[in-house]
């Protein structure tokens, strides 16, 4: 019963706001445009994300999910649905030879080192050259030279290799895979150096996918494929649900057994050739991607017995099947990971519009002006990231367009997507501007309905102008406070969802810490933001010192995070991230400035006035009216006049009060009036 008693009054209040012509149609655009912008932003998430499942299903048949997904600080596979993918480039080389991976940017050019200085590549080299079987020649840091010697049909082939540790490069880890090279600067094979780093590895260099053999007397030369360390399997279940879930148990499995058959590589070569047993992939119906994708066929590209490549068949806009190399595979890691960084983005903007609709419905319930003008501050905000995500986009084509010419034959595997996207993303600018267009004239024209025009407000209740300019201040903190409300929740959560579930949480080794402080913030920002609405308003010293406090936490933590080399690089490389995290500081920065000044105007009447205003525009709020009772009236009803009659007839009313004397006095010659020696110069 005292929910409907509240929610009566307030179906009343909207009934009567929305009387008004102008105030209607501004509730229904906001309610049209923010309910089309939101389902808008959540078709391209979803396009978003079955693209990036689409590339994880190509990266899993191509027997690759080891690398790709591969976490480095557990040492297991990761999940193929849903874990970050390592980047492997074979073209970038870390500056520094501390640095254990690397983190890209959303097109995949931009590249940062990132982890300790383990020098992991050192110690793989010195423990790989001590557990050769043949003493090396020349030892060193980066290269050494070593004799093989094979037998093969009864010969004996004594050969002289040189080995080159290459640097595998990973987000996250950096794997050294020891390249043999003969006499003549061929390459012969690649392996791993044991002990420090699993066996999932992939070479760095282009030819690491398809290898030469060392010459022997049967066959002068031959060819096979590289081994990618492949996972054992278990027996296949019927199940489809079942077998996934075998499918991933194993891939754990796998790797942990790696660890201990890489340490004797080069003496069992029984369990190097079990290890690269190719993996029969088998995938339920319901794992692939549905949609428009769902006619597409993905089947692993088999040589020797080997997973080489996939095929793709009934991929739109192609005629046959499309067949894709390891090497083509292993280079969507940076697109899976920005395609998983647009998911976010564009939740966070589906989020900012119904966040916009709040906005509008509640400015009309109370008459705010500040909540409108924060509405039309956001419709900017949302339009200007949607033109540079725009711009993104076709960034994004061109270098997707660039990584399939160069190493996958130019075979675009995502065809239909980017076109979508940018239909998307096109469609939301149009409709954002319109919106602010349209927004910026109904406020316009509701101004007067609203009374906010703080001039005449102020000179209906006597206020000066020093009054009005320190209300104009308050209307100012109250818009900052409401976006920076927003923004820095979004910087606070993308943050916590990279050290959660993104790139970030491979390599960042105090993400417990970094998880408490920014949940800690996201809760303070709420008690902030009442806090300071409040205060600058009603002039509470106690609350605003609370929120000066918060406003110091907010803003020290957020620069303490600088302090980690892995938010750095994030900071960098994440386009979002950047933007949101810069708009958040600078919001945050200039709302303690005009509070500090707010706080100086204390005690000038502004509360006092603000209070008169509101009692004038609720006159009746605080009465409660009763219901009339009836009173007894005397028998004998007498007559009540109002003015007492004495003897005589009654005079008119004209003549009852006589007229008040006017007294004029002299003009003198100088009009300043003499107040001190009792003169009266006022002219009547």
């Amino acid at each position: 019963m005292q929910l409907a008693g509240r929610l009566y009054p307030a179906w009343s209040l909207m009934r009567e706001r929305l009387r008004h012509r102008n105030l209607l149609i501004f509730l229904l655009l906001h309610v049209t445009t923010s309910a089309a912008l939101f389902i808008l932003s959540i078709l391209s998430v979803e396009t978003n994300a079955e693209a990036s499942h689409f590339l994880r299903h190509i990266i899993q048949t191509a027997n690759l999910s080891s690398v790709v997904f591969y976490n480095p600080d557990s040492g297991r596979s990761g999940d193929w649905r849903n874990a970050p993918a390592l980047i492997v480039d074979s073209d970038d080389v870390i500056s520094r030879a501390k640095d254990d991976g690397i983190i890209c940017n959303d097109d995949g050019k931009k590249c940062r080192g990132v982890g300790e200085a383990r020098h992991t590549h050192e110690k793989q080299s010195q423990i790989e050259n001590s557990n050769n079987s043949t003493t090396s020649v020349s030892t060193g840091p980066s290269t050494s030279t070593m004799t093989i010697t094979m037998t093969t049909q009864g010969n004996t082939i004594i050969t002289r290799v040189l080995i080159v540790p290459t640097l595998t490069v990973m987000q996250g880890e950096a794997i050294t895979t020891q390249v043999m090279l003969n006499e003549q600067g061929n390459l012969m094979t690649t392996e791993t150096s044991p002990t420090i780093v699993p066996s999932t590895f992939l070479s760095s260099t282009k030819s690491a996918i398809t290898t030469v053999m060392a010459p022997s007397v049967a066959a002068p030369t031959s060819t096979a494929t590289a081994t990618v360390a492949a996972k054992e399997e278990k027996p296949e279940k019927e199940d489809g649900d079942e077998e996934e879930e075998e499918e991933d148990e194993d891939d754990d499995e796998s790797v942990d057994s790696s660890d201990d058959s890489d340490d004797s590589s080069d003496s069992d070569d029984d369990e190097v050739e079990d290890q690269a047993k190719p993996k029969t992939l088998k995938m339920a119906k319901e794992d692939f991607v549905r949609n428009w994708r769902r006619d597409v066929i993905l089947s692993g590209h088999e040589r020797g017995g080997k997973v080489v490549g996939v095929n793709i068949a009934q991929l739109p806009g192609s005629s046959g099947i499309e067949t894709v190399s390891q090497q083509c595979a292993i280079h969507y890691g940076w697109a899976i990971n920005s395609l998983d960084n647009l998911v976010r983005e564009e939740t966070v903007l589906a989020t900012f519009f119904m966040w916009i609709m709040g906005l509008a419905i509640v400015g009309l319930l109370n008459e705010s002006m500040p909540h409108l003008l924060a509405l039309l501050v956001s419709l900017l905000i949302s339009s200007i990231w949607t033109a540079n995500g725009l711009r993104l986009s076709f960034k994004f084509l061109g270098n997707f367009q660039s990584t399939a010419n160069t190493y996958c034959e130019g075979i675009n595997v995502l065809p239909m997507y980017l076109d979508k996207r940018i239909g998307f993303q096109s469609t939301v600018l149009g409709l954002s501007l319109l919106t602010m267009i349209a927004s910026a004239w109904l406020c316009w024209k509701i101004r007067d309905h609203f009374g906010w025009q703080p001039g005449k407000t102020f000179q209906r209740i006597g206020a000066s102008t020093k009054i009005n300019r320190i209300y104009k201040l308050v209307l100012a903190l109250s818009i900052l406070l409401q976006v920076d409300a927003f923004v820095l929740v979004t910087f606070f959560a993308l943050f916590l969802d990279q050290i959660s579930n993104g790139p970030a949480s491979y390599f960042m080794h105090n993400c417990k810490a970094f998880k408490a402080i920014y949940s800690l913030l996201i809760i303070a920002l709420f008690p902030w933001l009442y806090l300071g609405w409040t205060s600058i308003r009603k002039e509470q010293r106690k609350r605003f010192n609370v929120f000066i406090g918060l406003s110091a936490c907010i803003v020290g933590g957020w620069a303490l995070s600088f302090a980690n080399k892995v938010f750095r690089i994030v900071f960098t490389t994440w386009a979002f991230f950047t933007a949101m995290g810069s708009l958040a500081a600078g919001l945050t920065i200039i709302t303690v400035i005009l509070a500090l000044i707010r706080r100086w105007t204390f005690g000038k009447g502004l509360a006092d006035f603000l209070y008169l205003e509101e009692i004038h525009e609720r006159p009746t709020e605080g009465f409660d009216e009763k219901a009339s009772l009836p009173v007894p009236m005397p028998q004998n009803h007498l007559p009540t006049f109002s003015t007492a009659f004495g003897p005589g007839p009654a005079p008119p009313p004209r003549q009852m009060f006589p007229a008040m004397p006017v007294y004029l006095t002299a003009t003198r010659v100088s009009n300043t009036p003499s107040w001190t020696a009792g003169d009266d110069a006022r002219r009547l």
